[in-house]
C-alpha cells in the first residue's frame, strides 16, 4: 500500500499538472506507473475515475472557450468509434493495430511539426469522423487522444481553445466509459478507494497546471504537444514490436 501511495500519488500529481497545462497526457503518464503497483485489470478504471475529475475541473476552468458544436459531434463519433474499435480488436492482432496507429501518429506529428497545416471548416461532417477515428484508436489501443489532438493541432487553435475543447471531449467520453464499467460491475470497492487516494495529489497537480499552463508561450505550447505525440507514437510502435 505504501508503494502504491508513493508511486500513484507522484504520477497523479505529474499527470494532473501535464493535462491541465497542455490538455492531454494523463493516461500516458499514469498507466505505466500504476502497472507497477496495481493489477492490470484495475489500471484503466482507476485512471478513469481520477482523470474524469481533472477533466471536469479543466472544462469548468476554460468553459468560455468550449465550442459545443465541435465537442458534441466529436463525442458521438468517439462513442461509436470505441464500439467499432473493440469489435476490430477481437478479430485483428492487437499488436498490428498498435503498430499501424503508432506509425500514423508519428507520420502526422512530424508533418504538422514541420509547419504544414491545412485547416478545414469544423462542420459536423468533419468533426464526427475525427471523433470516430479517436474512439476507434481508443478501442484498439486504449489511446484515444492522438487523432483528435492532431486534428486540433492542424486547425491552429490558440492554447485556450485547444485545451478547453479537447478536455471537454475527454470528460464526456470518460463519463460514458465509467458508466459502462459500472454497468459491467467492474468498479470494485478497491478500485474506487484507490482512486480516492490519488485524487488529492491529482488536484494539487491540476492547480499547478492552472497556474503555469496559461503562461506557456504558444510556440512552446505547440512544441510540447508534438513532443508528447511523438512519445505516444513511439511507445505504441515499440510495444507492438517487442511483443
Amino acid at each position: 500500500m505504501i508503494s502504491f501511495f508513493l508511486i500513484g500519488s507522484l504520477s497523479a500529481f505529474v499527470a494532473g499538472a501535464a493535462q491541465s497545462s497542455i490538455g492531454f497526457g494523463f493516461s500516458m503518464i499514469m498507466a505505466p506507473c500504476l502497472m507497477f503497483v496495481l493489477e492490470p485489470v484495475a489500471v484503466v478504471p482507476t485512471i478513469l475515475l481520477v482523470d474524469v475529475v481533472n477533466c471536469i475541473l479543466v472544462t469548468l476552468r476554460y468553459r468560455r472557450h468550449v465550442h459545443i458544436r465541435m465537442v458534441i459531434p466529436l463525442t458521438v463519433g468517439g462513442i461509436l468509434g470505441v464500439a467499432a474499435g473493440i469489435q476490430v480488436l477481437t478479430r485483428v492482432d492487437p499488436d498490428t493495430m498498435r503498430l499501424l496507429v503508432g506509425l500514423l501518429v508519428l507520420l502526422f506529428t512530424v508533418v504538422l511539426w514541420s509547419g504544414w497545416r491545412r485547416p478545414v471548416k469544423e462542420t459536423l461532417w468533419v468533426t464526427l469522423p475525427v471523433g470516430l477515428a479517436s474512439g476507434f484508436a481508443g478501442g484498439t489501443t486504449s489511446m484515444s487522444g492522438p487523432p483528435v489532438v492532431l486534428f486540433m493541432a492542424n486547425q491552429g487553435h490558440d492554447q485556450h481553445l485547444f485545451r478547453a475543447n479537447l478536455i471537454a471531449y475527454f470528460a464526456l467520453i470518460e463519463i460514458y466509459a465509467i458508466a459502462n464499467f459500472g454497468w459491467a460491475g467492474a468498479l470494485s470497492r478497491d478500485i474506487v478507494s484507490h482512486s480516492a487516494v490519488l485524487i488529492p495529489s491529482m488536484l494539487l497537480g491540476t492547480g499547478v497546471g492552472f497556474l503555469f499552463g496559461p503562461r506557456i508561450p504558444d510556440k512552446i505550447f505547440r512544441s510540447l504537444i508534438f513532443a508528447a505525440l511523438l512519445i505516444i507514437g513511439t511507445v505504441l510502435v515499440v510495444n507492438s514490436l517487442l511483443k
